[in-house]
């Protein structure tokens, strides 16, 4: 579908602007995976966990960047 059109045409950059997510930050998640970083996209509330929760398991294991972003498409 469009998504992995994105993915496939536009690399890691297109795939996410085509789930909602603004340029800056698709652009900025595209290098950090150029640069052997790895990328996790979780949807909160996400099973008994909330945003602030993730966030904390997050940062509790070091995580280079905390983002959020609002969308209202969700690749499943």
């Amino acid at each position: 579908g469009t998504a992995v059109g994105g993915a496939v045409t536009g690399g890691g950059a297109g795939f996410l602007q085509d789930q909602g997510v603004h340029t800056r930050i698709a652009l900025d998640a595209e290098a950090a995976l150029k640069n052997g970083s790895a990328v996790l996209v979780v949807e909160c509330p996400t099973g008994k966990l909330d945003e602030f929760q993730v966030a904390e398991i997050l940062n509790k294991y070091h995580a280079g960047s905390v983002g959020r972003v609002e969308s209202d498409k969700v690749a499943k």
